[in-house]
């Protein structure tokens, strides 16, 4: 541990996510694949008058649009920053909710995984954010209960 404490051991069995990447590798995604900008984020976005438009093509890819739905879908689902009404017009725009398409669990236990990771590096650099990244820990080791978690952002 970063502190220096003791291990809390989770155990194996409890942990919910290491398998998720061995998960993805059985899942169909029913979507086409599309083009996708590597952060659509408000931040890389120019918007205009005219148009809105997407920047930050330093890694576009050709991939399943449903990678990018789940990343909101976490948000509503475990940081529960994105309420019902906002996340119903979100899918509703988008005509489609990812979380209900059977594939869904793994890809929100791999993007899970890496905010737990990431959140373990941020502590490792930040001792104030150690309780933020063990309490994810506990959450997908099952000690924290059903989602959302309401995780909070570290930086």
């Amino acid at each position: 541990m970063v502190d220096g404490s003791a291990p809390r051991r989770l155990g194996p069995t409890r942990l919910m996510v290491p398998h998720a990447s061995a998960a993805h590798i059985c899942v169909r995604f029913p979507l086409d694949s599309l083009q996708r900008p590597s952060t659509e984020t408000h931040g890389n976005c120019a918007v205009t008058d005219e148009a809105t438009l997407l920047m930050d093509f330093e890694r576009t890819s050709l991939g399943p649009p449903e990678w990018d739905l789940t990343s909101t879908a976490v948000a509503y689902d475990t940081f529960g920053t994105v309420s019902d009404e906002q996340y119903a017009a979100y899918c509703e725009l988008y005509g489609y909710d990812v979380r209900k398409w059977p594939g869904y669990p793994t890809l929100r236990g791999i993007r899970e995984l890496r905010l737990v990771t990431f959140a373990l590096q941020i502590a490792g650099q930040d001792p104030d954010m150690l309780a933020q990244a063990r309490y994810r820990l506990e959450c997908v080791g099952g000690l924290q209960g059903p989602r959302p978690w309401r995780w909070q952002a570290v930086a």
